[in-house]
């Protein structure tokens, strides 16, 4: 029997991306799928669009909701999926040809609990990064220790997941930047495998925002991030994963260097006194490892030349 995957897509404001992201489900080889569009209090006319296109598409679910964050619409998006997969989806970015039948396809294993593909980065039509991996297959636990270096990335999107390892992941309320990081690596740390494919399964747009948030703001929240996976990380498997977890810490603090932070920061303060280890910067790219330690010991930043 085929499989039936939710796919969830959390828009806020998003009128003028819509038709574009449906152009991208109506193109898949893969049919058995339905589209839970979670309106978080737009008021751009995106409801309305969202409804007309609910009426004239089966597979299309519309949720109106007061605005909440995209944390919350996502929660809202798994509570009523009928899929036993799921896959995210960001309406202004758009999936690949044969995305979902090849994010789909590895579950036919039953130990399968989460997919990995990979994918590309576009603005205006232009490429700008293409992001693949060797095909694999590795354990949960193997997975996030991964993610933790870089060696995957930890996007929600460009995977799918079992509905019911999603249910059992804590969903971090409050956090902007990191929440991607925090369900993708949790949710890793609860599969029993986790199956890497080779096709690019996704196209993520850089967009203009009008993001109220500095960009300080973000990189600091990211911190919070990882303190959440920290948090909710030994709870969920029982065993000790500092060398992973301090990895972690660093390979997000790599990122936040790149807002030029000060020293004095209580977060950044907090992330080099709890998780500064030689170990964990052995275990990331040499010039990040190099730019935090400038930093930690003299104050010098590199990060903006730092990819």
């Amino acid at each position: 029997m085929t499989p039936l995957i939710s796919i969830i897509i959390p828009v806020f404001n998003g009128a003028k991306f819509i038709d574009h992201c449906y152009k991208s489900l109506q193109s898949q080889d893969f049919h058995n799928w339905e589209a839970i569009f979670i309106n978080d209090g737009s008021n751009d006319g995106t409801y309305d669009i969202l409804t007309n296109l609910a009426s004239i598409e089966r597979r299309i679910k519309v949720i109106n909701k007061s605005n909440e964050g995209v944390v919350v619409a996502r929660e809202v998006g798994i509570s009523v999926a009928k899929g036993d997969i799921v896959t995210f989806l960001d309406v202004d970015d758009s999936l690949m040809d044969n995305a979902i039948d090849n994010l789909v396809r590895p579950f036919s294993d039953p130990m399968i609990d989460m997919v990995i593909g990979g994918f590309v980065i576009s603005r205006g039509g232009r490429l700008l990064k293409s992001l693949s991996y060797e095909a694999d297959a590795i354990t949960g636990y193997g997975c996030f220790s991964e993610m933790c270096v870089g060696k995957l990335r930890w996007q929600l999107w460009a995977k799918a997941y079992r509905k019911s390892i999603l249910l059992q992941v804590p969903m971090p309320i409050g956090i902007r930047s990191g929440e991607d990081m925090a369900v993708c690596l949790l949710a890793s740390l609860k599969s029993k495998m986790v199956k890497v494919i080779s096709e690019i399964v996704y196209d993520y747009v850089q967009v203009d925002t009008s993001a109220t948030h500095s960009k300080k703001e973000i990189a600091m929240d990211a911190l919070k991030g990882a303190a959440f996976v920290e948090k909710h990380a030994k709870v969920l498997t029982g065993v000790e994963i500092r060398r992973d977890i301090d990895s972690l810490f660093m390979q997000t603090l790599s990122g936040a260097l790149r807002a030029n932070p000060k020293r004095s920061d209580n977060i950044i303060k907090k992330t080099l006194k709890n998780h500064f280890s030689f170990a964990a910067l052995r275990r990331i790219s040499f010039f990040k490892s190099v730019n935090i330690c400038l930093f930690r010991f003299i104050g010098v930043n590199l990060a903006k030349y730092i990819s």
